[in-house]
């Protein structure tokens, strides 16, 4: 049994459906990557996955259990955490004060523990714990969400265009610092449009009009003569 699973997923906002029948899943310790164009449904699925939109019909299941009616405060418990598109930090608070309000259920001996494990990852946001979190750059408030996010328990991270609007030089950093969370066992659903997402992602699944139209190794889904079928037709 796969850490992660939807099955049968249908979902979307008052009667408007925007998921159809969505069949996913996720190995612990597995970079996923969710591709698809504007509109097809990824980012309804990541909220799907974290209580924030109940689904219509079908399950959402981690480690076999079913989450499909779980309030979004437990599923966070649970160590699963979503990193929206936008980022969605406390502009006007101090980088330091936007982790500490991800770290509302961690127990207070673990904290500064916590704290050096994402300053670790992202050594500048320490550099920075007492600046404005508006007025850090694009890269640096994506390494800020990230890092609010992994102050948690974390065991499926999801993340919603981390890279997008960001310099390629913090592309790169932020990639690797998903391979580190790889490898120490998270599990990560990725949703990115990037090249270089594809070249860390282990799974990939390619949405388009709510449904998964496609999925496999990157390598074999993501070449040239497949991109049309995928996107554009």
């Amino acid at each position: 049994m796969s850490y992660l699973e939807l099955v049968g997923i249908e979902a979307g906002y008052g009667k408007i459906k925007v998921i159809k029948g969505v069949n996913l899943s996720a190995e612990r310790g597995e970079i996923v990557l969710i591709v698809g164009p504007n509109g097809s449904g990824k980012s309804t699925l990541a909220k799907v996955i974290v209580g924030l939109i109940p689904p219509f019909k079908g399950d959402v299941l981690i480690d076999g259990e079913n989450i499909s009616r779980v309030k979004p405060e437990k599923i966070v418990k649970m160590g699963i955490a979503f990193v929206p598109e936008r980022r969605h930090l406390f502009w006007e608070m101090s980088v330091k004060e936007n982790l500490l309000m991800g770290a509302i259920f961690v127990k207070d001996y673990e904290l500064e523990e916590r704290l050096e494990k994402v300053y670790h990852l992202f050594p500048v946001l320490k550099e920075r714990s007492r600046q404005i979190a508006g007025t850090l750059s694009g890269g640096e408030q994506q390494m800020l969400a990230i890092a609010r996010a992994l102050v948690g328990n974390v065991r499926l991270l999801i993340l919603d265009e981390p890279c997008n609007g960001i310099a390629v030089g913090v592309i790169d950093k932020l990639l690797e610092v998903l391979l580190q969370l790889r490898d120490s066992g998270i599990t990560i659903l990725l949703i990115d449009q990037n090249a270089e997402a594809v070249e860390i992602a282990d799974y990939a699944y390619a949405m388009r009009t709510g449904k998964v139209i496609a999925e496999g190794k990157p390598e074999d889904i993501f070449f040239k003569e497949n991109m049309k079928k995928l996107f554009l037709t």
